[in-house]
């Protein structure tokens, strides 16, 4: 499966108010108008709306989508807007709040980004936001996102935002907070760019941290250095793909991130290995996400909220699956005894009862193992 965990949409460049989120050459930042810090900037930047961005997502399975708010840099990509989007495509795509922890009421409205608008993780930025990593309305906001299971993505001080305050934006700045919160699962943006070195560490420290590698793949020899760097620490397994949408798009990013080892043919320079370059690209599911009737319950719950279109997708999807688990070939199903029926088949003979019987019961054990399983992982994620 192929996630794309780092996207924009946004309705206009108004909404970014004093912001950059992506990495815009620098020619075209020269040619930006220079105008008064305190007024909008309407700047050369690619267009983010929602059809383009599901016209991009075509290489890949499922897309995380970001909004963003700054008080700061007075940028808000509306978090509802991200919300009707993936309500849409709830299949498809996986929305995250713009919280701004600097705000009065930054709790309460990531309360209401889980429970209202459906959004599974939120995003902020300390460097574009003003705030020290460990301040202390952060640290509030950091449990309760703990306390609610979502995850955070720290989007890190933009090279091309002059109000940015880098200071704020050095990855080991996350060392408390992940140290203060260790389930919380922390997502470094761009590779903590320009600091990937303390990154590399912060991913070799904390089981719950992680890092995407968008915003790299434009600039090859950078990408190449950071994902040997992180190959021989031993963290590759924790870097996720991002395309950086609108700056770039999932295709592009996949044969640049396969191509990467280009750089070292000829040479005595190491390579990533491309199995490890896969890791990257295609995630693995674990077994920890199958869910049971519990879960199974929770989900058909969440898309009867977002309408029929929803609840009707996930029902014809849940049946779907249950018609090709049942032609697996595992006694009991349909599918095992269209296998015995191929082997008396071959055999010319039919298979003694006691043979069926002990086949059945061993299905029947392993049915029950596979229940007690998920039903083990919906009360796991009910408790956690």
């Amino acid at each position: 499966m192929i996630i794309d965990c780092h996207t924009h949409v946004w309705q206009s460049p108004e909404q970014l108010g004093q912001l950059d989120l992506g990495d815009l050459p620098r020619r075209a930042r020269a040619q930006a108008p220079r105008v008064s810090p305190n007024r909008t900037i309407w700047r050369s930047i690619p267009s983010a709306d929602v059809e383009h961005h599901l016209a991009q997502s075509g290489a890949v399975d499922k897309s995380i989508v970001l909004g963003f708010k700054s008080r700061y840099l007075k940028a808000e990509i509306p978090n509802q807007y991200v919300s009707d989007y993936v309500k849409r495509f709830p299949q498809k795509l996986i929305g995250f709040a713009g919280i701004d922890p600097t705000e009065r009421g930054a709790v309460s409205e990531l309360r209401a980004a889980k429970t209202d608008l459906l959004l599974r993780g939120i995003t902020i930025s300390p460097a574009n936001q003003d705030f020290h990593p460990t301040d202390s309305r952060a640290m509030k906001l950091y449990a309760e996102a703990e306390k609610l299971g979502m995850p955070i993505l720290v989007h890190p001080g933009s090279q091309f935002t002059e109000q940015s305050k880098l200071e704020y934006g050095r990855p080991c700045l996350l060392d408390e907070v992940a140290r203060s919160f260790p389930s919380l699962r922390i997502v470094i943006a761009q590779l903590g760019q320009p600091w990937v070195d303390e990154t590399i560490v912060m991913l070799g420290k904390h089981p719950h941290v992680f890092a995407d590698v968008s915003g790299l793949l434009r600039r090859s020899w950078q990408a190449y250095n950071s994902l040997v760097l992180a190959h021989q620490y031993g963290v590759i397994d924790k870097l996720l793909f991002g395309s950086d949408f609108p700056y770039t798009n999932a295709e592009e990013c996949i044969e640049a991130l396969y191509s990467i080892n280009q750089l070292a043919q000829g040479t005595n320079l190491p390579v990533v290995p491309r199995e490890a370059l896969r890791g990257i690209v295609e995630r693995r599911m674990s077994p920890k996400s199958l869910e049971g009737p519990i879960g199974i319950a929770r989900l058909s719950g969440d898309a009867a909220r977002e309408g029929p279109t929803a609840y009707f997708g996930l029902t014809a999807m849940v049946s779907l699956n249950l018609a090709i688990f049942n032609l697996l070939p595992i006694p009991i199903l349909d599918g095992g005894v269209i296998l015995m029926l191929l082997v008396e088949m071959f055999m010319r003979r039919d298979l003694s009862l006691r043979v069926k019987e002990t086949v059945f019961k061993l299905g029947f054990v392993f049915l029950m193992a596979v229940v007690a399983f998920v039903l083990y992982n919906d009360i796991s994620k009910l408790a956690g």
